[in-house]
Parts: structure tokens; C-alpha cells; sequence
């Protein structure tokens, strides 16, 4: 009936427990160890981040939380954020390595700013949406990142990806895309090959079809990693997963 109070009568005859969402101090405790072990290879300028970036994600998901337009709503059900979010975060960054990311903060910040878009920001169904949480996420990195221009970490492209790398060389490395023009090749390559090999996708691959791409790829490629595609019939959800399962091997 779209209401969200359940009717005492029957609410009695279930046994209700009551859970608190997490304090900062928790969270820190718990994803600083998670980061701070992986970042212990990678440069000290690098793994002095950890605190940063920790309480950082922390605090990003609290503003979200304490916005009313990201509350869930009857069109907005799927506004859900919670620390489940956050762990989603760090299993992006801890794909990294060590030998890749040897070029400063920024690179890495990256990567962690591009998984908070990923997480957050692709669930969104407004451009208002999407201006507010942009300021979300540039008032608290200019907070805990001071020093760090936030031009640079926001710079565009901002997309990140293992297939591209696996195409140059014969390892998998999570690295950002440099340039778009050799992305959207190799999506065409594979589109190719796809075709030859099964029934043919007419795909025409414009920027919002290649950043769908690179986002399905990225969450298939994950441990356990699922997705919910919304709209409308024949918008190109079901040709882009599937392009996307063939560039990362999967059936």
C-alpha cells in the first residue's frame, strides 16, 4: 500500500531488535586496518592517506545520510546508503597495486573518489541529484585533503579499469583511462568479436554507452558483484551487460 509503519497488531507478534547505525570511531577502527594493511606497500607519501581517507568516506556517508534528497522516497526506494556502501568503496581501492601507483596522492585519490561515484552517485536518478552530491563529495575532500587540489582529483576522465590494461600487457591492473579515443576502440574491438561469435548487437558506442560499459564491467569484475539496470524498454541495458560479461570473460 506504499506505507512504511507496520500495523501493531502485527507487529506483536514478532520479536523486534532495534540496531544503531555505527559510530565514526567504529568504522575508523574497523576499514583503517582494512586500508592501512593494504597501502603498507605502497610509498610512505601514499599510506599516510589511510586515516584521511577513512574518515573521509565516513563523513561523506553521514552527509548523504543527513540530506533530504537522498532519503528514500516511493520513486526514490532505492536510495538506500549505509556502511554496506562504504565497504563496497574499499573493495575498489584495494584493487590497486602497489607498482601502478607510484605517482603521488592524486592517482590514488583518484581511484577512491571514482569508487564514491560508482557506489554513490551511479544509484541517482536527477542532475540535481547528481550537482548535490558532487558537492558532497567536494566539501569533504577540500576538508580532509587540504593541500590537494581538488581540480586534479576531479579531473576528467574519471573512469577506472582492469580490462583495458589486460588488452596492453598480460597482467590485470586497475588503472584509470587516459584517454577516451583507445577506450572506445577497444569496446568496438570486442563488439566485433562479439558479433562474430554470437548474434549480433547493433550497438552504436557514444560516451554515456562507454561509461555504462566501464561501470557494469567494473561491478562484474567484483567479488559477488551485482547490479539493478533501470529504464526504459530498449535503451540498451541487456546488449551493454552482456558486451560488458564478454570484455571481462564471463557467461
Amino acid at each position: 500500500a506504499g506505507s512504511f509503519m507496520i500495523n501493531g497488531r502485527l507487529q506483536r507478534r514478532f520479536t523486534v531488535l532495534t540496531t544503531y547505525a555505527p559510530r565514526h570511531d567504529s568504522i575508523s577502527g574497523i576499514f583503517s586496518q582494512i586500508l592501512g594493511k593494504h597501502l603498507a606497500g605502497f610509498s610512505q607519501l601514499i599510506s599516510r592517506l589511510t586515516d584521511q581517507i577513512v574518515a573521509c568516506t565516513s563523513d561523506i556517508l553521514t552527509s548523504i545520510q543527513n540530506i533530504p534528497a537522498f532519503l528514500p522516497s516511493a520513486d526514490k526506494f532505492h536510495y538506500q546508503f549505509s556502511l554496506k556502501d562504504i565497504s563496497n568503496i574499499f573493495q575498489g581501492v584495494l584493487k590497486t597495486s602497489p607498482a601502478m601507483y607510484r605517482d603521488g596522492q592524486v592517482k590514488l585519490l583518484r581511484v577512491w573518489l571514482h569508487e564514491c561515484f560508482r557506489v554513490f552517485a551511479d544509484r541517482l536518478v536527477s542532475a540535481s541529484d547528481q550537482a548535490d552530491m558532487k558537492l558532497v563529495f567536494d566539501k569533504n575532500i577540500g576538508k580532509h585533503f587540504i593541500g590537494i587540489p581538488n581540480d586534479e582529483i576531479f579531473a576528467q576522465p574519471l573512469i577506472m579499469t582492469s580490462f583495458l590494461t589486460e588488452a596492453q600487457t598480460t597482467d590485470r591492473y586497475y588503472l584509470p583511462v587516459k584517454d577516451m579515443a583507445v577506450l572506445k576502440k577497444y569496446l568496438e574491438d570486442r563488439l566485433n568479436r562479439y558479433n562474430d561469435e554470437f548474434a549480433a548487437m547493433n550497438l552504436v558506442l557514444f560516451d554515456d554507452a562507454i561509461h555504462h560499459v566501464c561501470r557494469i564491467a567494473r561491478i562484474t569484475d567484483n567479488s559477488c558483484g551485482s547490479a539493478l539496470l533501470v529504464g526504459v524498454g530498449g535503451s540498451g541495458k541487456q546488449s551493454l551487460a552482456r558486451l560488458a560479461s564478454f570484455i571481462n570473460a564471463q557467461e
